[in-house]
């Protein structure tokens, strides 16, 4: 089976990886090169809470959560790329609004190291917090990497799968024919499959317009600042509306939670601050 994956992030990577290996005869096409997009601004948290405890989009990334240890050895194995894989844990701090039964709602996870941790507990793990929290979340063993080495080694193992990867190539067009998609058009030229998977992320709604399709998928603009700090000022990840990312080494990420809609490749990186002191959303399970 012939596969055109258009889009060369973290998933056409993945995906296209995943099919070579099934057998597929993968063409990877990338618009500019594997990451440089989300996946490369991304900060790398491979966070097991969500804005909910119980819907099929939790469950599948509980059982992705599961899978990272193997994945990142495998990826190692095959390319030699170290993703700098980190698994020192993850504090979710309560804003006060929240009461210790809110936070219990969460630890319903506790085969996966989640637990609720009073304000001592959590002075003692990252005595760089504010003492005003009472409660935290904390999950054990929670992870995090560098994703844009994570995309690099993806990108590698799957050219040595067998996967066909052409970077700086635009996608404009999917060509459709007996009610299936059977191609796409790139830089002119059309590149034929026996299925195309679409995987350009903010692009992915301007492909399928041209098909009378409405996909809801837009671009959104997050804020991040990082700085070096010796030594260190934290050890386990933070993470709320805004959340704080201890690499293995310098230098620390800071990013608050996504905003408004932002322009499609406009290079922009703005940057900001932000604090320790949100929390989780509300369980809406």
């Amino acid at each position: 089976m012939k596969v055109v994956v258009v889009g060369g992030g973290i998933i056409g990577c993945a995906t296209a990886y995943e099919l070579a290996r099934a057998g597929c005869a993968v063409t990877l096409l990338e618009r500019a090169t594997p990451g440089a997009e989300a996946s490369g601004a991304a900060a790398g948290l491979l966070a097991l809470l969500g804005e909910s405890s119980e819907t099929a989009f939790a469950r599948l990334a509980r059982a992705s959560w599961r899978l990272y240890p193997d994945v990142v050895r495998e990826l190692q194995e095959r390319t030699g790329i170290d993703v700098e894989y980190v698994t020192r844990g993850t504090i979710y701090p309560m804003s006060a609004s929240q009461t210790r039964r809110d936070a219990e709602v969460w630890a319903v996870n506790k085969e996966l190291g989640v637990e609720v941790v009073d304000g001592q507990d959590v002075q003692a793990l990252e005595p760089a917090l504010s003492p005003k929290i009472s409660h935290a979340i904390f999950v054990k063993g929670d992870h995090w990497l560098n994703n844009q080495r994570l995309v690099l080694a993806y990108a590698q193992a799957a050219v040595a799968a067998g996967v066909e990867l052409h970077t700086a190539c635009n996608v404009s067009r999917v060509v459709v024919e007996g009610g299936r998609a059977r191609a796409v058009v790139a830089e002119g030229e059309r590149v034929e499959g026996d299925a195309v998977l679409l995987a350009a992320g903010a692009w992915t709604s301007e492909l399928v317009r041209s098909l009378g399709m409405r996909l809801p998928v837009e671009p959104r603009r997050g804020q991040m600042i990082a700085f070096t700090h010796a030594p260190p000022v934290l050890t386990h990840c933070v993470h709320g509306e805004a959340y704080l990312v201890p690499p293995r080494g310098p230098p620390t990420a800071c990013r608050s939670s996504a905003r408004g809609p932002a322009s499609r490749g406009s290079g922009s990186r703005p940057r900001t601050s932000a604090t320790a002191s949100c929390s989780p959303r509300s369980p809406r399970g």
